[in-house]
This record gives structure tokens, C-alpha cells and sequence, in this order.
């Protein structure tokens, strides 16, 4: 019923955030606690970012049975909101609800602190792009299949 991200650590000179992060794991529990009744009030509620990371999670997490799953924040503000290793690679996933996504600061510094085999910024868009070098914004079903790729191919 619970889901406990720990933090993940992979620079010791850094501050970081060490308390886990703690989700509902089903996001239909989740919007019935918060009283949201169709998509509309899910949509103009400030628990959207939130659930949407929830249900990203839950997906990764249903196809990807053994990978490792983390959350990356400093106290100085750099942070992302998923790190996937999975047979010693690491990804960042970033979750943005917005068609039209933008990184803060915050993410380009924790993106620089992992060194992620690539980044991908998750979206309910269909379309996919690359937003530079590296970081790639793409749907959940396009991160679902370039990481099944990956992990098949080894490309």
C-alpha cells in the first residue's frame, strides 16, 4: 500500500536530503483521500505533480522488478525526482505534468551530480523530443519502450 523511496547517495561531500519519500502506491486511493472526483478537479489540484510521479513509479516499477529505485535531493535545491539502476546503469527521471516541460537549475545540478546514462523528462504528451544532448522528454509508454530496448539490447 506504501511506497518508501530512499534517497540516493552517490557523492558523500554532498548535503543530502536522507529522510525517504513515502507514496500511496495506488493513485485511485490516493485522489479518493484527496476527495477528487473526475479529472477535472484532478487537474487543478496541487497533488497532480505528485500522483503523476506516483503513477510513473508504479509502471517502472510493475516492468522493471529488479531495478533499484531512489529519490536525488540536496539541500542546496538540486534534485530529480527518480533514479533507476538497473544492472549498474543509472537513469534520471524527472516528472513533469506540463506539455511543455522546463528543467530548473535544481535538475541540471542533480543531473551533473549522478551522471546518469541519460535523462528522460516523463509527460502525459504523446510526442517525444530531445531537449538537449542527453535529456530526452518522452510519454510513459516511450520511456517504458526505450528502456526495454536498452535493457534487451544493451544499445
Amino acid at each position: 500500500m506504501v511506497e518508501v523511496l530512499p534517497p540516493y547517495i552517490s557523492n558523500f561531500g554532498k548535503r543530502l536530503v536522507k529522510s525517504p519519500k513515502v507514496y500511496i502506491a495506488d493513485s485511485g486511493i490516493t485522489t479518493a483521500l484527496l476527495n477528487l472526483r473526475d479529472f477535472v478537479a484532478l487537474t487543478g489540484h496541487p497533488a497532480l505533480g505528485s500522483i503523476w510521479e506516483q503513477i510513473v513509479l508504479s509502471n517502472l516499477k510493475g516492468l522493471f522488478p529488479d531495478a533499484e529505485f531512489y529519490f536525488y535531493r540536496t539541500t542546496h535545491g538540486a534534485e530529480i525526482d527518480l533514479v533507476m539502476k538497473l544492472n549498474n546503469t543509472v537513469f534520471a527521471i524527472e516528472c513533469k505534468v506540463s506539455y511543455s516541460p522546463v528543467l530548473s537549475k535544481g535538475n541540471y545540478l542533480a543531473i551533473e551530480d549522478i551522471s546518469p546514462k541519460c535523462t528522460f523528462i516523463v509527460t502525459p504528451s504523446p510526442d517525444s523530443w530531445l531537449m538537449q544532448e542527453s535529456i530526452e522528454v518522452v510519454s510513459l509508454d516511450e520511456l517504458q519502450r526505450k528502456l526495454s530496448i536498452f535493457f534487451s539490447d544493451g544499445c
